[in-house]
């Protein structure tokens, strides 16, 4: 990568501090300019990537994905939202990018916007994008979700449900492994049902802990999650991973 910078890391306009010397051709800088600014060098790229340019859209943009991806240090699957995120941006949210380049919202809060009104058309889009793209300076996180979730619902309701049935489809469980020989369980839930889970695992354990129960009250939910699905009533203990006073306490 030596020789001429890459376009995204030229592509930091109105920052000059944050692009690297001639002949660096280091992608990253371009994209991680403090302001959310940087950013622009995705966006470029992004709208460049049309089939007028001589080359089908899903590949051109599968090739900016991969430079997004190498510039940021993150996954090609992370490269591919990102760049999922920068075309909607340019192509319908033309405010809520302006705002970004500004430094005046995050690019996380950019990437809100995009999530709460990707189920509307173009038009519907570039309308909300009108309405909720002043406000956002003013807003925190939740609160922008919560608007652009608004304004789509407004606009079309029936596409936002259309979004919803379409997130019930997509329930399911996941398992990734986490340090020291354990695991992580996750499960994508409609809500009334996660809470409902989640609170009759609580109502164990306060159960547990009236009836004088040592463990925690998360050790009681976890065991209780275990007891139920697999019919067993193990608990760690039984293992053999009762931990000894020195172990227990950190040393640091």
């Amino acid at each position: 990568m030596g020789g001429r910078p890459s376009r995204v890391g030229r592509g930091c306009a109105g920052c000059r501090a944050h692009r690297p010397a001639h002949g660096t051709g280091n992608p990253q800088v371009g994209l991680r300019c403090p302001t959310g600014t940087g950013h622009g060098g995705v966006h470029r790229l992004a709208g460049r990537a049309t089939p007028e340019r001589g080359r089908s859209l899903p590949g051109a943009l599968r090739s900016v994905a991969g430079q997004v991806a190498l510039a940021r240090r993150d996954s090609p699957a992370r490269g591919r939202r990102h760049v999922a995120v920068a075309t909607t941006l340019t192509r319908d949210l033309p405010s809520t990018l302006a705002q970004l380049r500004a430094g005046r919202i995050s690019e996380w809060r950019a990437a809100l916007v995009v999530r709460e009104l990707d189920c509307l058309q173009p038009a519907e889009r570039r309308r909300a994008d009108a309405e909720i793209a002043p406000r956002l300076p003013q807003l925190g996180d939740r609160a922008t979700a919560s608007a652009a979730a608004a304004v789509a619902y407004r606009l079309d309701a029936e596409a936002v449900l259309a979004r919803i049935r379409g997130a019930v489809a997509d329930r399911r469980v996941t398992i990734r492994p986490a340090p020291d020989t354990m695991a992580v369980i996750s499960a994508l839930l409609p809500v009334t049902q996660g809470v409902a889970v989640y609170a009759t695992l609580r109502r164990q354990a306060k159960v547990a802990a009236a009836a004088g129960d040592p463990r925690t009250r998360g050790q009681v939910m976890a065991d209780e999650l275990v007891g139920r699905i697999t019919g067993t009533a193990s608990t760690p203990d039984e293992l053999g991973c009762r931990p000894t006073p020195s172990a227990s306490r950190s040393t640091w």
